[in-house]
């Protein structure tokens, strides 16, 4: 499932087949931004939101885009009171 990411200084480069992964895990609704952080050791939730945003197409409906605009929301404002 998830190929090893090569480590370089501190940062972790993921392949586009596990970033890949991880989005169809979120548009499954399988679990949350965070959910998927801890399950796959992802250090920040910026990571899968801007994967979520490079590789998913416009969603489907007026709903499913309001539902994930909300959540994204609340996993910036959940960091920005983490790291403030």
């Amino acid at each position: 499932m998830k190929t090893k990411p090569k480590h370089s200084e501190s940062v972790t480069f993921y392949s586009e087949t596990f970033k890949q992964l991880v989005i169809k895990e979120y548009e499954r609704g399988l679990l949350s931004i965070d959910g998927l952080r801890n399950k796959y050791g992802i250090a920040t939730s910026h990571e899968i939101l801007s994967w979520i945003g490079q590789y998913t197409p416009q969603p489907v409906s007026f709903k499913q885009q309001q539902l994930r605009t909300i959540e994204n929301q609340l996993v910036l404002k959940k960091h920005k009171l983490q790291y403030s």
